[in-house]
């Protein structure tokens, strides 16, 4: 999954995405996979970001079928 995908989950802009992923990078030291200049977020990263998100008081607004 891509950030833009959960950007738009979520209904929040894609900038958000990414400063969650450098507050968790800086504040619980994970890392996330690249595939090439690109992020390609695992099952478990994306886990991570959502409950960050649902922390900060984001719901989903469009579920994925």
């Amino acid at each position: 999954m891509r950030p833009f995908d959960l950007a738009r989950k979520y209904g929040v802009n894609e900038i958000l995405i990414y400063t969650i992923m450098r507050y968790l990078q800086t504040t619980h030291g994970v890392t996330f996979t690249k595939r090439g200049r690109r992020y390609a977020l695992t099952t478990e990263e994306v886990e991570l970001i959502e409950e960050e998100l649902k922390r900060r008081g984001y719901k989903p607004v469009w579920v994925p079928n």
